[in-house]
């Protein structure tokens, strides 16, 4: 489990990464199902995402399953009544969005 400030470091990286590129969002099945269900589009994410805090940090940071380079870091917050999973990485790429949908498991916020 990660420490406050190292949250806050992390978001700070990841949403600075934003601002200067955009948001890579990985379109799997269930990400792009979320956001028919919702009416979202991909850039609709961005500002969901900068508005994440330490308080709805989940878990991380953690070597990706994958074994690529980065590592994950789990949110999760409220998009219009539903709680949604969000999983993020840093890579050399750039700030990816992993996952997007709703909450599939009971979680515990840390911080909150």
């Amino acid at each position: 489990m990660a420490t406050k400030d190292q949250i806050k470091i992390f978001l700070a990286d990841f949403k600075e990464k934003i601002k200067e590129k955009e948001l890579i969002f990985v379109p799997r099945p269930k990400n792009l199902a979320f956001l028919r269900s919702y009416g979202l589009f991909v850039y609709e994410l961005e500002s969901i995402i900068m508005g994440l805090t330490e308080i709805e940090y989940i878990d991380g940071p953690k070597d990706d399953d994958d074994g690529s380079e980065g590592q994950i870091w789990e949110f999760c917050t409220n998009v219009e009544g539903c709680s949604t999973y969000v999983k993020l990485k840093l890579d050399s790429q750039g700030a990816k969005c992993i996952s997007f949908h709703g909450l599939e498991y009971s979680v515990e916020f840390p911080f909150k």
